[in-house]
């Protein structure tokens, strides 16, 4: 019973809340581009929660059975958990692999667009199918008690903590332009001062755009 814990437990740890962490800041921090700062945080996450998930899956494999039921909730939990923890595995060596980032002003060559589409595409595919393989999972658990609580920490707990890095990260992002067009026209103005004809041109500072 243990190990059925403690495989859960790394699982929603590492599928359930970092992994999708990780991929959330990739998709929508990217204003925090200076030093790197989204793909450091990115990175880090993503080492860490991939980690977690090996660990889990070894538990799996070594203590588990689970094809040995076909058609039966735990059969299917085992399935999908496969593709998933495949899909995981395959992220590091593509992120390895990938093409280098074109400069400012020059266009992503084929190689990059194709990279950049499998690199997503598949992350987000394991993601997402992670949801129901999770949820497989607390049905797939002998006691009920364990298996409302797995539920309750992954509904309330995982989701939770996830939602609040969304309202953050967008939070943040509205700050990140206010500061930036508040110092383009503070630049804009310093400028003007400086002119000695005296002439003031009135320009309206251009909006902020985001990398999406």
């Amino acid at each position: 019973m243990k190990m059925y814990l403690a495989h859960g437990t790394l699982m929603m740890i590492g599928w359930g809340l970092l992994l999708p962490a990780g991929s959330i800041i990739a998709r929508f921090l990217k204003h925090r581009s200076k030093n790197g700062l989204w793909y450091k945080l990115h990175r880090g996450i993503q080492v860490m929660g991939l980690l977690v998930a090996i660990i889990g899956w070894i538990i799996s494999l070594t203590q588990f059975n689970v094809f040995g039921d076909v058609g039966f909730v735990s059969y299917r939990h085992g399935i999908c958990g496969m593709v998933v923890m495949i899909l995981g595995c395959l992220q590091p060596i593509n992120a390895f692999l990938r093409p280098h980032t074109p400069e400012v002003g020059t266009k992503r060559t084929t190689g990059r667009i194709v990279w950049e589409y499998y690199h997503k595409g598949s992350g987000w595919l394991a993601v997402l199918l992670a949801i129901p393989t999770i949820v497989l999972g607390t049905m797939s658990l002998p006691v009920v008690d364990d298996m409302i609580t797995f539920q309750i920490a992954y509904g309330v707990g995982c989701w939770g903590c996830l939602l609040v890095l969304i309202a953050y990260i967008f939070y943040d992002k509205k700050m990140y332009v206010e500061e930036v067009e508040v110092e383009e026209v503070a630049a804009f103005k310093e400028k003007q001062d400086d002119d000695d004809d005296g002439i003031v041109v009135v320009e309206q500072a251009k909006p902020v755009e985001i990398e999406a």
